[in-house]
């Protein structure tokens, strides 16, 4: 039994760490778990203050009726846990299901307003902070269907009492004071409430949000990397050399770019296999970025080849950094199985500034120029455009 209720407790552990994966069913399964949290310490409350002698400004009738209202409201949370943990696994985007807890939430929140007064701000809040999370996360029918069933409740509550059709506020015969102050235990156990509420409430808002801010910042690295190496991809690195080459053309300062390729490389994939190729490539992605200073932008431009992007660097010292990064491939060796596979590469520089150059694309061109100069020659140098 006991080591039952560990692996209930690692799987549920496990379930809460990870909310980016989620299904629909998931998602309300945490919506009907908090409201049920929120109903079940208002029960409580209410059935402690029903055997109070000096509870007089309540309205015991309509307290006998709300305690009924909110045990069967808990047992319909009950079944809706039970039927949600069923369909978890069967039908995780279950429309049906999302719907009907949207909508139980909003009609049992707005039959709690009308107890105590329907435009009171904490039911307003709870109601705001479900409905734009539910925007975040369903699609906009259910949280609309949702926002407007509460909206019917209380303002339809609201007007029926301004036509003596319904009493305003039932719940109380009174204002719960004494002789002009409030009643202590009364204040202390709404504050409470109020505090167990919103503290619910507002850490797990808080939390699911942090994952997801997690989520987007992955999915933009994913978006500005290459999936192999872990370098910038193609397309982010241009965005980035549009704007480095428009900042070093405005203040006069000098940019260097350098184009590497990995020397041999269909040779170590027809030897070894892809697989090996592969991670050569990640090894020398691995290098550039561990020699690459603050600032500088190491990406993978296709194939074999890398870019690196060096602002505010002339070009000897971009010609000195090249050397370095060369010397550092060209002693690394990756381990295949029992052999030490090792690889060199061939460096092109270019930079600014430079007359012949009047667009990033300019730059990258003499760049490849320069490697190309060096793969002619044998490889596993360094040229610099002239």
């Amino acid at each position: 039994m006991l080591t039952r209720g560990v692996v209930l407790w690692r799987r549920f552990r496990r379930w809460i760490g990870h909310p980016l994966g989620w299904s629909r069913v998931d998602m309300c399964l945490f919506l009907v778990f908090l409201s049920a949290a929120f109903f079940t310490w208002n029960t409580i409350l209410l059935t402690t203050l029903a055997s109070r002698v000096d509870a007089a400004f309540l309205n015991l009738n309509v307290l006998d009726s709300a305690l009924l209202w909110m045990r069967g409201a808990l047992l319909w949370y009950a079944v809706l846990l039970a039927t949600g943990l069923w369909l978890r696994h069967r039908s995780p985007q279950s429309p049906l299901f999302v719907h009907l807890s949207m909508l139980t939430f909003a009609c049992n929140l707005g039959l709690a307003a009308y107890l105590v007064g329907p435009f009171q701000s904490p039911f307003w809040l709870a109601m705001s902070g479900v409905a734009i999370i539910g925007f975040l996360v369903f699609e906009p029918r259910p949280v609309l269907l949702a926002v407007a069933g509460f909206l019917v409740i209380c303002l339809g509550t609201t007007a029926l009492a301004w036509q003596g059709v319904l009493p305003y506020r039932p719940l109380f015969l009174g204002p719960p004071e004494v002789d002009g102050r409030p009643i202590g235990w009364w204040l202390a156990r709404s504050v409470a409430g109020s505090v167990f509420s919103f503290g619910l409430g507002l850490g797990m808002a808080a939390y699911l949000i942090s994952r997801w801010r997690l989520r987007e910042q992955e999915f933009r690295r994913l978006v500005r990397a290459d999936t192999l190496t872990g370098a910038l991809n193609r397309r982010h690195f241009a965005e980035l050399l549009e704007h480095q080459f428009a900042v070093a053309r405005e203040h006069a300062q000098p940019l260097a770019c350098l184009r590497i390729d990995v020397d041999r490389l269909a040779e170590l994939n027809a030897t070894y296999g892809r697989l090996t190729g592969d991670l050569v490539l990640a090894e020398a992605a691995g290098q550039l970025q561990a020699a690459a200073r603050p600032g500088d932008l190491v990406a993978r431009s296709g194939g074999a080849s890398f870019a690196v992007l060096l602002p505010h660097t002339d070009q000897a010292a971009a010609r000195e950094l090249a050397e370095q990064i060369r010397g550092r491939l060209a002693g690394h060796r990756v381990r295949v199985g029992r052999e030490q596979v090792g690889a060199t590469v061939s460096i092109g520089v270019a930079a600014l500034p430079d007359r012949r150059v009047h667009a990033p694309e300019a730059l990258v061109s003499r760049a490849d120029g320069a490697l190309q100069e060096a793969q002619v020659a044998g490889g596993d140098r360094v040229a610099v455009a002239g």
